[in-house]
């Protein structure tokens, strides 16, 4: 791993993204561990994805709020788009924040969008004051409770369009098995009595598809209900306070976290390990902005990767064993033993015929592991105490 980081720097390929993500693979490892011994308390174990799932989406939506620089180009652009808010709010939010800008003082940074959408300048004049809800949403009017719907409903029907090829593949990958054992059933006898291989192959199909159409509808309701939180917070805490203050978009980035209740435990687990890579990043980056000094350490990321490494390697040698072990021929017994000449013949032919296995046998946990670390995969080591379960369980 460090012998692959070290050259990424200036690649297409982010090397520090890649160790944060390591590194974020062994904090789950080490918290499957103490979850299986009993060592978390148990509202952590029940709720621990929640809560890290939410903290990690204040700080990357309040990243993306005031500094979108501190994400990747790619993901920011993606909220961008998901979000559907005018940059023009934006822009005025950053340079309220700034100071560029300032309640009380004239300003025609709002005119344009203003004009576009229909509405009177002079509402959204800074020389006035706290600027009306029906600004900040001209569809909804004042209502922000409306607001909330309308964003909600709009981005869920914008998931659908990311979720539904993202739930199709997975049943795919989990049904081509079950039709292929059928098929491999000739006699049906694993099949209950009077159903054919064909109607148990379309069965099949029907309930995977229905699988993927819950699992998408419930997918595409979280990711809309997160976008409409994450405005509701802001319309909840500017209207309290009479003023943008940074503290709406923090309310904001923090209630729209709590929509990952909708989803089941199991991807609560995923989504967190997806998401504190990205907010790690975002933090550090706002730290080095805070002027505290702080700077880059030349190849530290090499540092953490090693790090992260010396925590997963291990459990993936031993699984590597266990599943070599598998594969290598038994001894042949005391009542069928061959003539002593013949001993060393046959034992350097079973180590022959044994070695394409074992080099299939590692190969076949590496890909995963290599999966599993890079992109969440559930394909996680299995260690002497069973599988490595996600930690972060609520």
């Amino acid at each position: 791993m460090v012998a692959v980081l070290g050259p990424l720097r200036g690649t297409f390929v982010d090397p520090v993204e890649l160790s944060l993500h390591a590194a974020v693979r062994a904090a789950e490892h080490v918290l499957a561990s103490a979850t299986r011994k009993g060592q978390l308390p148990a509202a952590f174990r029940e709720h621990g994805a929640t809560l890290v799932f939410v903290a990690a989406c204040t700080q990357i939506m309040f990243s993306w709020f005031y500094q979108p620089e501190a994400l990747p180009r790619s993901y920011a652009v993606w909220i961008d788009r998901m979000a559907q808010m005018d940059t023009r709010l934006l822009t005025a939010l950053r340079q309220l924040r700034s100071g560029r800008v300032r309640y009380g003082r004239a300003s025609p940074i709002l005119r344009d969008y203003c004009l576009d959408h229909h509405l009177d300048p002079r509402q959204a004049d800074l020389v006035h004051g706290h600027i009306p809800c029906s600004i900040v949403h001209p569809r909804c009017g004042e209502s922000c409770v409306a607001n909330l719907g309308d964003r909600a409903w709009r981005g869920a029907l914008a998931a659908l369009l990311v979720y539904v090829p993202v739930h199709a593949l997975a049943g795919v990958v989990a049904l081509v098995p079950k039709l292929l054992a059928l098929q491999r059933d000739g006699s049906g006898a694993s099949l209950p009595a009077g159903t054919s291989r064909l109607a148990a192959a379309g069965a099949a199909v029907l309930t995977a598809a229905a699988r993927v159409a819950s699992n998408s509808a419930r997918s595409s309701a979280f990711l809309g209900l997160f976008i409409g939180l994450a405005w509701y917070g802001v319309c909840l805490t500017r209207n309290a306070f009479k003023s943008d203050l940074s503290l709406g978009p923090f309310m904001g980035s923090f209630l729209a976290g709590w929509a990952i209740l909708l989803e089941p435990r199991r991807r609560r687990a995923e989504l967190a390990m997806f998401t504190v890579p990205r907010a790690l990043h975002a933090a550090w980056f706002g730290l080095k902005s805070a002027g505290l000094g702080l700077r880059d350490v030349p190849f530290v990321h090499v540092a953490v990767a090693a790090a992260a490494g010396a925590v997963l390697v291990p459990d993936w040698e031993r699984h590597v064993a266990q599943e070599a072990a598998a594969t290598r021929p038994r001894a042949p017994s005391k009542a069928h033993a061959e003539p002593a000449a013949d001993d060393a013949t046959h034992a350097l032919d079973a180590d022959h015929g044994a070695a394409p296995k074992l080099r299939h046998a590692k190969l076949k946990p590496l890909v995963r592991a290599v999966l599993w670390l890079l992109l969440g995969t559930p394909e996680a080591p299995h260690g002497p105490e069973g599988a490595a379960g996600a930690p972060l369980t609520g």
